[in-house]
């Protein structure tokens, strides 16, 4: 879990540091519950994310549902409405999906920021 933090904290910095630092960046995460384990762990380290980064880049967070589907569907409308958040999660639950953003520019490729980081890459999951 804590490598697939690191690598939605380590996306946030790269798309952070693409933008103008003339302003502060807020950058939108879609979350699933705060009672899920797995995103508690996410909202601690976005706690200690924002702190760190402090009226340089903040990580809102908003809740798109419990279950994978619930927050499939509501990326499905972002992106129809051309509002995708700046961080999206969990792309591995419709592959179609991410093909067609991919396809479509929707997605940075975060590939040559990662080849280029070897303290990215000890974190990273080897699938």
């Amino acid at each position: 879990m804590k490598k697939t933090l690191s690598m939605i904290l380590a996306s946030i910095l790269i798309l952070a540091c693409a933008a103008s630092f003339a302003e502060p960046v807020t950058l939108l995460l879609m979350t699933g519950s705060e009672s899920d384990p797995y995103w508690k762990c996410i909202f601690e380290q976005i706690a200690d994310f924002n702190e760190a980064y402090e009226g340089r880049i903040r990580i809102e967070t908003e809740f798109a549902g419990s279950q994978s589907a619930d927050r499939l569907e509501k990326m499905k409308v972002l992106n129809a409405s051309g509002q995708l958040p700046a961080v999206i999660t969990q792309m591995h639950e419709d592959v179609g999906f991410a093909q067609t953003l991919a396809a479509n520019g929707r997605l940075m490729d975060l590939k040559p920021y990662y080849d280029a980081d070897p303290e990215w890459q000890k974190y990273a999951m080897d699938n």
